[in-house]
């Protein structure tokens, strides 16, 4: 489990990344007091052309950029913010002279820096109006938008190679290889998650099932042995968008785990009997996902399952050995890949 706990730390450091407040920096030049809260501040736009009056005093300048545990910030409330620290030096007009957009392989927040102008003939963008509303976006041309939500509704279908990672210590080594045969298998993951109106923050379910060997049993000995692990549990989950396409989001989960292997004799496949289990599980999973139109994506995912089996909740049918004396754990990873449904 404590494997489980790493994990869940580093998933919630990579999703923290996208949860807090930009840096602000600014660099004044001069000391003025601050302007009345409500005073006009003017902006102006390099790569739009426009230029603030040349009379404008230098008051200072002002960034806003990633400060490492920052959230998705768009463009229009990054303008806002600057306007704000605009005020707060003492000056009316904000020049914005540099602009750098997200991208999946760096920031996910829209990152800008001005220099903040003091001029008394100052007409608010020479008499285009620049709303006051932080939704306003004029890298859209005007048009109103706000933070790239999340999905509504998700659903997924995954699957994918998974490892059980724990191992029975005092074995053979050709009881070794059995237990390393059954310990790698395939994952199948269905899950549906809520993030009710695009928040950050959602609920959902998963169920999952891990197959040691879905087209024959493997043997050892004259015996087929089969391994099973199911997980269903309620979600906790977060999710951001880190563009109009690409989705990131981590989940966590507390629920039923059971267990099952069945042992078949191969020459008598009537002959068959089985250990079987179920216990308290829990999940932690990192997934990426790219919306490939409104309603359809692709998505990869990677996910611990652990829990510890008490031999007391341990039984066997139809067999003859007997029952682990010690804990049994059963940690897996999950790698998959697969479908998601969006509503």
């Amino acid at each position: 489990m404590k494997k489980l706990f790493s994990l869940s730390a580093v998933i919630v450091l990579l999703i923290s990344l996208h949860s807090c407040a930009p840096r602000i920096i600014t660099e004044l030049n001069k000391q003025y007091p601050p302007l009345p809260e409500g005073t006009p501040i003017a902006v102006y736009e390099l790569e739009n052309g426009k230029r603030p009056p040349s009379e404008a005093e230098l008051v200072g300048k002002v960034r806003i950029a990633e400060s490492g545990l920052s959230r998705s910030l768009s463009y229009s409330e990054a303008v806002q913010i600057a306007r704000e620290e605009t005020r707060k030096s003492g000056a009316n007009i904000l020049y914005v002279i540099n602009h750098q957009r997200p991208s999946i392989f760096g920031s996910s927040m829209h990152q800008i820096g001005g220099l903040m102008l003091l001029s008394d003939s100052v007409v608010r963008n020479e008499g285009e109006g620049y709303p006051d509303s932080p939704l306003y976006d004029s890298g859209q041309r005007g048009k109103i938008g706000s933070r790239i939500k999340a999905p509504v509704h998700d659903l997924s279908l995954h699957f994918g190679p998974s490892i059980i990672t724990n191992r029975t210590k005092g074995l053979s080594y050709s009881e070794q290889q059995l237990e390393k045969k059954l310990s790698n298998g395939l994952s199948f993951v269905l899950q549906y998650k809520c993030h009710p109106k695009g928040n950050l923050y959602g609920f959902g379910l998963i169920a999952s099932r891990y197959e040691a060997d879905i087209t024959k049993k493997i043997e050892y000995q004259g015996i087929g042995f089969a391994n099973r692990l199911d997980y269903i549990a309620p979600l906790f989950s977060m999710s951001t968008a880190l563009s109009e396409r690409w989705l990131l989001g981590i989940s966590f989960g507390l629920g039923y785990l059971g267990f099952k292997q069945t042992l078949t004799d191969i020459s008598d496949p009537k002959r068959e009997g089985y250990f079987s289990g179920s216990t308290v599980g829990a999940n932690t999973a990192l997934n990426i996902g790219y919306k490939l139109n409104k309603h359809l994506g692709i998505g990869g995912e990677i996910m611990m399952v652990g829990g510890v089996f008490h031999p007391d909740n341990i039984k066997t049918t139809n067999i003859s050995a007997p029952k682990p004396k010690e804990k049994m754990g059963a940690n897996r990873f999950d790698f998959t890949i697969g479908l998601h449904v969006y509503l």
